[in-house]
């Protein structure tokens, strides 16, 4: 590269300086003159030329592709419970024969296609246009999937149930809330995994919120749960403090939080603290 440099600056501009040019075009014709005829003599005690190199080159070259290079992402992803692969934020059925096994995803501007490990072609997808979007093919689940699956609406109901009714309302209305139900396994999840770093009754408060104000979603579980905790205090966290409270959780009855309840409860304790008084 410095060398060509120097044959610029030292060869071609010296030997141009002299002449007056009125636009670029004029000077590139000379100067594409002077390095035709460079490219064409032969190197000093050398029976060959630049032109003569590359006319040697040009028949070992290959032709070019007869379509655009493109770009690919590659990655390997493990076939989820839900017959399902997860790649850029974006989910994928697989053929229910690969649950459970890992595959190769390769990956362009426009098609995501999956592999076994072994190289063979399992599916081809479009590329999803938008963060959490699902692809799912029903040929990819089994029948009997619900029963088949360790996930499945039952799995998830039971779950819920050890928190509490409300939490039990917002699991199924999260499983009726897309075409395919297995499309709703992995929300399910998020919603449950909150009680490793929240307590349960703090998961709980947080999904009456969410029925009462009609906004029964992950995403408002995940953007509310912190707040709710903060406002319940030391007992709105999974600590160790509240571990056993948690074994010990039970499914209570959905009116067991009203209002109303509450305070005749509280009026029936405060006669009996009176009786005992008197």
């Amino acid at each position: 590269m410095e060398n060509a440099v120097g044959i610029l600056e030292k060869g071609f501009f010296h030997d141009l300086e002299e002449n007056r040019y009125f636009s670029l075009e004029q000077f590139n014709k000379d100067l594409w003159e002077k390095l035709d005829a460079l490219n064409h003599e032969n190197f000093k005690k050398k029976d060959y030329s630049r032109y003569d190199q590359w006319l040697e080159e040009r028949s070992e070259l290959l032709p070019l592709p007869a379509v655009p290079y493109e770009y690919m992402e590659r990655r390997t992803a493990k076939v989820s419970a839900d017959f399902h692969v997860r790649f850029d934020n974006a989910y994928y059925s697989v053929d229910k024969a690969y649950l459970h096994k890992s595959v190769l995803i390769a990956a362009s501007a426009t098609t995501v296609n999956i592999y076994s490990m072994k190289g063979k072609l399992i599916v081809s997808w479009r590329r999803a246009s938008r963060r959490g979007e699902w692809l799912t093919d029903p040929a990819h689940l089994p029948e009997s999937y619900k029963q088949m699956s360790e996930w499945n609406a039952t799995y998830f109901t039971r779950k819920a149930m050890t928190v509490g009714p409300n939490t039990v309302k917002v699991i199924e209305h999260i499983l009726r809330s897309r075409e395919h139900e297995v499309q709703t396994y992995r929300l399910c999840i998020g919603i449950l995994n909150y009680t490793k770093k929240y307590s349960k009754l703090a998961l709980e408060d947080c999904c009456k919120l969410a029925i009462d104000t009609n906004h029964i979603s992950y995403s408002f579980i995940k953007n509310s749960i912190a707040a709710v905790a903060e406002e319940i205090g030391s007992a709105g966290f999974n600590t160790k403090l509240n571990e056993e409270r948690n074994k010990g959780a039970f499914v209570m009855s959905p009116h067991a939080g009203d209002i109303d309840r509450l305070l005749s409860k509280s009026s029936k304790l405060a006669g009996e603290v009176r009786d005992e008084e008197a």
